[in-house]
């Protein structure tokens, strides 16, 4: 599990580098933050043998966001 959180620290760093580094807008860097979140809550939830349905998360964060 500590690997997975290396991981995921160092994939946060490279985007954070290449977005100082480079000519990219907010709007990337949401989307480049929010799929490496939902990937690391995967594998996590695979880690420990409870998976995560994306179908029903995304409905309930769909729910939440527009009335």
């Amino acid at each position: 599990m500590t690997i997975l959180a290396a991981i995921y620290a160092l994939t946060i760093g490279i985007g954070y580098a290449m977005r100082k580094f480079g000519t990219y807008n907010g709007k990337e860097t949401t989307v480049f933050l929010s799929i490496a979140t939902i990937g690391a809550v995967l594998w996590l939830s695979i880690f420990l043998r409870h998976p995560l349905d994306l179908n029903d998360a995304i409905a309930f964060i769909i729910e939440r966001v527009l009335p």
